[in-house]
């Protein structure tokens, strides 16, 4: 019987089979962990909206200038001092006119539009404008 030693046993062992199997086992299980890690955050974001909780707060910054803070689960979001998209820096004139605005941009950001844009027809149209 003829004796094989170490340099003979590279001849008879077939490394390049094995080497491109375990590349193709690699790719593989590197595609399902991927697949698995989105699956996972996509059910992360659905849990996340759905537990959610949108909340406003009107306040009075000086005298007939008010504003509003819009909350998400407890966190502040968004704090508006000034009626957004119109020319200069003057709040909204009556608490009644924050809290419609505020109403109507978490709204929006429920409708999944974030940020919330506001338009001075959008606001004409809500009759918040003095």
């Amino acid at each position: 019987m003829k004796q094989i030693n170490r340099t003979n046993l590279l001849k008879y062992i077939p490394y390049q089979r094995y080497f491109y199997w375990l590349l193709i086992l690699l790719f593989v299980s590197c595609e399902n962990s991927i697949r698995e890690s989105k699956e996972a955050e996509n059910q992360t974001i659905e849990t996340n909206k759905s537990a959610n909780k949108y909340s406003y707060h009107v306040l009075e910054y000086s005298p007939a200038n008010w504003g509003y803070q819009l909350f998400q689960s407890g966190n502040l979001l968004i704090e508006q001092k000034h009626i957004p998209a119109i020319q200069g820096i003057r709040g909204f004139s009556s608490k009644q006119k924050a809290e419609t605005t505020a109403n109507y941009v978490l709204q929006k950001i429920k409708n999944g539009e974030f940020p919330p844009t506001l338009s001075p027809e959008e606001l004409e149209i809500l009759g918040v404008l003095d």
